[in-house]
C-alpha cells in the first residue's frame, strides 16, 4: 500500500517459502491447503447490461433505481458506469435480494466513484441475510473430515443450504488490546450434501480441527451469490478528521462474489473487508 493507494486484482496468491517460519506463526493442524480458493463457480457472460446513465436523478438515485430494475430480469445482470466521474453521498448497498449483479466501469483509469459520505459509513456493501437454526455441535470434527456429528437438532437443515461451523471459544484465538479481550470466532463456510438424525455432512473438508469443548456450532445462511465489483476507481472524499471505520468495499456473508481491476484510494477504514465469505 502506498500513498493511501491500493491495487485489487481478483486472486492474490501467496507464497511462504520459509516453512520454519510458517511453523512458528501457524499450529499444523490450523494450516489450510488452498489450493481449492477462488471462484465457487465462474461467471463469464451477462444475461442483461443496465447502464447507470439510463436513469434520472442523481448518482444516489440512479444507483437505486438501477438495482431495482435488475431484479425485474433474469440471470446475470452487469449495471455499466460508462468513462466519467460519479459523486455517491450515500452507500451503495447490495443486500440478500440483489445477487447476480456486477458492478462494472470501463477501467480504474475512466470510471471514477467518488464517496462524500460519513467517515464511519462504507462506500459499496455487499452482504446477505441473517442467520438461523443456530445448533451447539457435541462432537470434535477433525481436520479433512465432512461428517459434523453430535448435532443438537438437524431439523431445518437440508440438502444444499450453506452453513457455518465456529469454534467460539478456541483458546489460540484470544486476543488483548487496549484493555479489551476476547475471542475471535474460527470456522469455516460450506453447503450441506445430506442430512441425519443428528448429523450433517458438507461439501468441502473441514479445513482444521474443531473441539466440541471450544463453543463449537453450526448456522445456517442466507448468503448473497454471484456479485463482482469490476473496472473502476473509488475515492473517499475526507470527511472531518478522516479517521474512521468506513470500508472502501465491504463484504459479508456472501458466496462466488469477487473484486477485479479496482483502485481505491484514501480509505478511511480499510480498502476492502471481507468477513464470513465463502473462498
Amino acid at each position: 500500500m502506498l500513498s493511501g493507494k491500493m491495487l485489487l486484482p481478483m486472486i492474490i496468491l501467496f507464497y511462504l517459502s520459509n516453512l520454519i517460519f510458517a511453523e512458528i506463526l501457524i499450529p499444523v493442524g490450523s494450516r489450510i491447503n488452498w489450493k481449492n480458493a477462488g471462484l465457487f463457480q465462474q461467471v463469464d457472460v451477462a444475461d442483461n447490461i443496465l447502464n447507470i446513465n439510463d436513469y434520472p436523478g442523481s448518482y444516489d438515485q440512479k444507483i437505486l433505481m438501477a438495482l431495482s430494475d435488475a431484479q425485474s430480469y433474469s440471470g446475470i445482470k452487469i449495471i455499466y458506469f460508462p468513462p466519467s466521474n460519479y459523486n455517491f453521498y450515500e452507500t451503495i448497498t447490495l443486500s440478500e435480494n440483489y445477487g447476480n449483479i456486477i458492478l462494472q466501469g470501463a477501467g480504474s483509469n475512466r470510471t471514477i466513484l467518488t464517496f462524500h459520505n460519513n467517515k464511519c459509513s462504507h462506500c459499496i456493501v455487499v452482504t446477505g441475510g441473517d442467520y438461523s437454526r443456530e445448533q451447539p455441535i457435541f462432537s470434535n470434527l477433525n481436520k479433512t473430515g465432512k461428517i459434523i456429528s453430535n448435532v443438537s437438532d438437524t431439523d431445518g437443515y437440508n440438502e444444499n443450504d450453506w452453513i457455518q461451523i465456529i469454534e467460539n471459544r478456541n483458546p489460540e484465538a484470544y486476543w488483548e488490546r487496549d484493555g479489551s479481550n476476547g475471542y475471535a470466532e474460527c470456522g469455516q463456510i460450506s453447503y450441506v450434501t445430506s442430512v441425519g438424525s443428528n448429523t450433517i455432512q458438507m461439501a468441502d473438508e473441514a479445513s482444521k480441527s474443531y473441539n466440541s469443548s471450544y463453543s463449537f456450532y453450526v448456522r445456517k445462511m442466507r448468503p448473497i451469490f454471484n456479485v463482482g465489483i469490476e473496472n473502476l476507481k473509488i475515492i473517499r472524499i475526507k470527511d472531518g478528521d478522516g479517521i474512521g471505520k468506513g470500508n472502501s468495499i465491504f463484504i459479508s456473508n456472501a458466496i462466488n462474489c469477487w473484486i477485479r481491476g479496482v483502485e481505491s484510494h484514501n480509505a478511511v477504514g480499510r480498502h476492502i473487508t471481507a468477513i464470513e465469505v465463502h473462498i
